[in-house]
């Protein structure tokens, strides 16, 4: 991922979008679904616990504010449009 940070928004839940690559096309909003690569990584040591690159390559989809996933998963991919590059920080 690149490291130039183009934006950061703060979002009322608390979870904060850093923006390294601005994307385009359609923006996904609640009841889309999505297929994405992600990773969890702890902030303090930056130790990746799961990713979605590492072992099969394949992504991961999910229904978007149906809370299937985590809060901050939920919260950090509205509003994503195809191709953006964000780091989401919950």
């Amino acid at each position: 991922m690149t490291s130039v940070i183009r934006a950061v928004i703060r979002v009322s839940d608390g979870v904060t979008k850093q923006i390294f690559v601005q994307g385009k096309g359609k923006k996904v909003k609640k009841g889309d679904f999505v297929t994405i690569h992600c990773e969890g990584s702890l902030e303090e040591t930056k130790t990746t616990f799961w990713s979605t690159r590492e072992g099969s390559g394949k992504p991961f989809s999910f229904k978007v504010g149906i809370g299937n996933v985590i809060a901050g998963m939920d919260e950090g991919i509205k509003d994503y449009e195809e191709r953006r590059i964000r780091k989401v920080i919950h």
